[in-house]
């Protein structure tokens, strides 16, 4: 009976290993994060809180990126909203001037979207490049009340994924949304 285990153990690692090495041999590696950056800030609500949006950027070894931003909204001292929004495309390094290196970010090819809140009752998610994706499909609402819907991917991509530049310190990994240097 041990043995039959082992024998199973092993012929499901060589089928495992096989399964890697077909993959890995197809001549497309994955890329892989050679930098990552980041960015926050803090802004007073309605709600008599604050809305904290953070901000990581990865850069990716085939020139492509992976923009997330993360917003926690508190008001009457409680989580009153989480949103994480996750922009991927392409990207073009620009020149330095003054400590900060200008990158192109192309318009978005995907955007992933995750909102929920239990004090409001709502769940959204929405995965441009899911199979399983329905339209119209609603995103998070800019006023309390409201509904806000997108009716296809390319209208996603315009809501949440234009084409933008973004300022990374030459001397450390933060970056800014905007010219530092204007």
């Amino acid at each position: 009976m041990k043995k039959r285990s082992i024998l199973s153990f092993v012929a499901a690692l060589t089928f495992v290993g096989g399964a890697f090495i077909g993959l890995t041999s197809c001549g497309e590696e994955a890329a892989v994060i050679e930098n990552n950056y980041a960015y926050g800030e803090v802004n007073s609500n309605a709600y008599g809180g604050s809305t904290t949006d953070v901000y990581s950027l990865n850069f990716y070894s085939d020139s492509t990126y992976e923009l997330v931003k993360s917003t926690l909204t508190i008001g009457y001292g409680m989580n009153l909203g989480t949103t994480t929004l996750e922009v991927y495309g392409t990207y073009t390094v620009g020149t330095s001037e003054d400590g900060w290196t200008s990158y192109a970010l192309s318009t978005a090819d995907r955007i992933v979207l995750n909102s929920y809140s239990d004090m409001g009752g709502f769940a959204l998610y929405l995965d441009t490049d899911s199979s399983s994706q329905t339209y119209p499909a609603e995103i998070p609402a800019e006023t309390e009340g409201e509904k806000v819907y997108v009716n296809s991917k390319e209208e996603a991509i315009e809501k949440f994924g234009k084409e933008t530049t973004v300022y990374i310190s030459d001397t450390n990994h933060k970056f800014v949304l905007s010219n530092p240097n204007a």
